[in-house]
């Protein structure tokens, strides 16, 4: 499991818009996607009322093959900041933020 709403830095990260404004974004999961061939599977949990807890997976994000590492890395990572958005849309209430995501690209 990846937690997406970490800001990361340096050669960590990549700068993929989230919200609209670039946010360092973790490489990790294009990394080992290139290197295995498995997809990413978005996922996140919320509750509902009376406590029931839900678990809902997105679409999976296939590999995006590239000759040029680099731009391969970077176009599989991308990807991941979507779903990402979308499941922070529906239940705002219940992300739970206490960090700068938005530290500029560094």
């Amino acid at each position: 499991m990846f937690v997406f709403d970490q800001h990361a830095g340096g050669t960590d990260g990549i700068p993929v818009e989230f919200f609209g404004h670039p946010a360092g974004t973790f490489r990790s999961l294009a990394i080992i996607a290139l290197s295995t061939g498995a997809t990413g599977d978005p996922a996140a949990s919320w509750r509902e009322a009376g406590g029931r807890l839900v678990l809902r997976f997105e679409t999976a994000l296939p590999v995006i093959e590239c000759e040029n590492v680099d731009e391969a890395i970077r176009r599989n990572t991308r990807p991941t900041t979507p779903p990402l958005e979308r499941l922070v849309l529906r239940h705002p209430e219940q992300w739970f933020w206490v960090h700068r995501r938005w530290k500029g690209a560094d």
